[in-house]
């Protein structure tokens, strides 16, 4: 795959992921529980397939050290967070936590989620693709003898 053929599926399916996360969100807000409940399904596995492409656009650059050591531990926490509003998303739907509690803490997550986007954005837009992944240019293809 080449470089641009990978950043136009990881934007690609990062916007999808982003545009699903929404529709969960506005479901949320009309209290379309199920509804809700298959968004978020569908959110989770649209950003499993993000974060591949993530995982090796990550392997063809090499980052600025500032904004990879911002990034990175605040999108792995981001990841791990996201187990809160999904617990306390069932917790809620079994009578055990308040819907508050759940939006207050789903409304968090958002924020590390933003945060971890934008951080994520300023990442890639300073990081050097490492030459063995560059596409050459029309000098250096190699011609007919």
């Amino acid at each position: 795959m080449t470089n641009d053929q990978l950043l136009i599926g990881f934007y690609g399916f990062l916007s999808v992921t982003v545009v699903t996360l929404l529709v969960a969100i506005g479901l949320a807000h009309k209290h379309r529980a199920r509804a809700h409940i298959v968004a978020v399904g569908v959110f989770l596995v649209l950003l499993v397939t993000s974060l591949g492409f993530a995982e090796v656009l990550g392997r063809r650059y090499e980052f600025d050290h500032i904004s990879y050591t911002i990034h990175l531990p605040l999108a792995l926490f981001t990841s791990a967070f996201m187990l809160v509003p999904l617990i306390t998303g069932i917790q809620h739907w079994r009578g055990k936590v308040t819907r508050k509690a759940h939006k207050v803490l789903a409304w968090v997550w958002v924020g590390f989620v933003v945060a971890s986007l934008v951080t994520g954005k300023w990442m890639l837009d300073n990081g050097t693709l490492k030459p063995e992944y560059a596409t050459p240019t029309v000098d250096e293809r190699p011609g007919p003898d």
